[in-house]
């Protein structure tokens, strides 16, 4: 799945939903860029992922996560998390983020890809292309580390 990228219109579907959902549990709150993340649970013989809109504010280092369910419903309320909320904050070596906050129930490690391809939906993913969002995450989250 590296290097593969979604088709445009799942792409833009996905970017669809992630602009109803985040609209739909905030009431239209302006100048967040928003992108497609997830978290895996591993378990014993298994894994579960979870998938959610990140809507980031670079200049405030500031986010919101809403997780949505596979029917790409919002999954209870939405976690506001500012520099001063984010405890501990560290690039894995697995490439994701792992963020301890106080409205986070344990440390949690979010992945923000540059891409999903169409292949993703067997394991409940959503294909997207967001290269460019990715990387403004990932200079914010550095800033946030530093």
């Amino acid at each position: 799945m590296a290097g593969e990228k979604a088709s445009e219109a799942k792409s833009n579907a996905t970017k669809l939903l992630l602009e109803t959902v985040f609209a739909t549990k905030t009431q239209g709150r302006q100048n967040f860029r928003l992108v497609y993340a997830y978290s895996v649970k591993k378990k014993l013989l298994a894994a579960k992922v979870s998938n959610y809109v990140l809507a980031f504010k670079p200049e405030k280092r500031e986010m919101l996560l809403i997780q949505i369910d596979a029917d790409g419903n919002p999954v209870g309320s939405r976690i506001q998390l500012d520099e001063m909320d984010i405890a501990h904050a560290e690039h894995t070596a697995r490439g994701g983020w792992l963020i301890d906050a106080k409205d986070l129930k344990k440390p949690t490690e979010f992945f923000v890809p540059d891409n999903m391809p169409d292949s993703a939906e067997i394991t409940y993913q959503l294909p997207i292309n967001q290269e460019q969002l990715a990387e403004q995450f990932r200079a914010m989250m550095q800033q946030i580390c530093s």
